[in-house]
């Protein structure tokens, strides 16, 4: 039996001397978000894995097309629940939680959800593949597959994204997509365009605020703690049980996402010289 000592949450005097960034990367990624603008049908966007870092590029992109985009709530238990309760395999957690927040969409009653199946990311370094996992790219045929979902699979829409190979290959899997609502190939071009700067300008921002949390501690003299993992777990407060806000609460810890930092500049070859995938190069 633990004792009581252990049983109490600690709580102490000492506060943060940078600002949350956890609250701040949620503000940024769905600061491009407006529910219900536009005339066209409702395109759900599940709030889970690869759309922690791609929510401003896949939002604009419907919304500019003129389709109307809603979101799945924040995770909670009712979506893990309910994700857990139609999962047929046994994923990762993550997968799990995606399938609830798929649910979540069907219950909203939106016309069609978005799950791409995407490949990979932009390389590093362009000669060696940037895979993302197998779970996360099979997800949309998983989705299919599971009971609850059968009967609307048809509501699921899954282009094959592959973002290693630019703006052209994206076309070619996108515009098709928005075509099929009636949407001109010209403003299919125009959203995507406005897609790819929506997602500059989040990043761009995300490195900003990063490079102002760094330099606070340096003036400061405190330390910090990076939170390595990726963007689906350590953004995602209702995965990982707000791991990040505890330990800024409790411990007045200075926490720093991976993704605020400049990880694109290191260079890792003579650490690992066939990093293959994506996330897996940038921690």
């Amino acid at each position: 039996k633990c004792s009581d000592k252990f049983r109490k949450r600690a709580k102490v005097d000492k506060e943060p001397v940078i600002a949350d960034l956890f609250a701040l990367c949620e503000e940024l990624l769905l600061g491009s978000y407006e529910e219900g603008v536009g005339r066209g049908p409702t395109i759900g966007i599940p709030r889970a894995m690869y759309t922690y870092e791609r929510f401003p590029f896949w939002s604009t992109f419907l919304r500019e097309a003129g389709l109307r985009v809603v979101r799945s709530d924040k995770t909670n238990k009712h979506i893990i629940a309910r994700g857990i309760d139609v999962t047929v395999a046994e994923p990762c957690f993550p997968i799990q939680v995606a399938h609830g927040h798929v649910a979540d969409l069907m219950e909203k009653g939106v016309d069609y959800i978005f799950v791409p199946n995407q490949l990979n990311t932009e390389p590093k370094y362009p000669t060696i593949q940037s895979h993302v996992c197998p779970w996360g790219q099979t997800l949309p045929w998983v989705l299919r597959a599971a009971p609850p979902f059968e009967a609307m699979s048809h509501r699921l829409l899954n282009p094959t994204v592959q973002f290693r190979y630019g703006k052209e290959e994206v076309a070619r899997a996108l515009v098709p997509l928005v075509r099929r609502f009636g949407v001109p190939r010209r403003r299919a071009l125009a959203a995507l365009e406005a897609a790819y700067e929506a997602q500059a300008r989040f990043s761009t921002a995300l490195a900003s605020h990063g490079r102002a949390a760094l330099e606070r501690l340096r003036e400061t003299g405190e330390k910090g703690i990076i939170l390595f993992g990726r963007p689906y777990n350590v953004q995602d407060g209702g995965l990982n049980l707000e791991v990040a806000s505890k330990l800024r609460r409790y411990y007045g810890v200075n926490v720093i996402p991976l993704d605020m930092l400049p990880a694109e500049q290191e260079d890792i070859l003579d650490i690992n010289e066939n990093m293959y995938w994506g996330y897996g190069c940038r921690i």
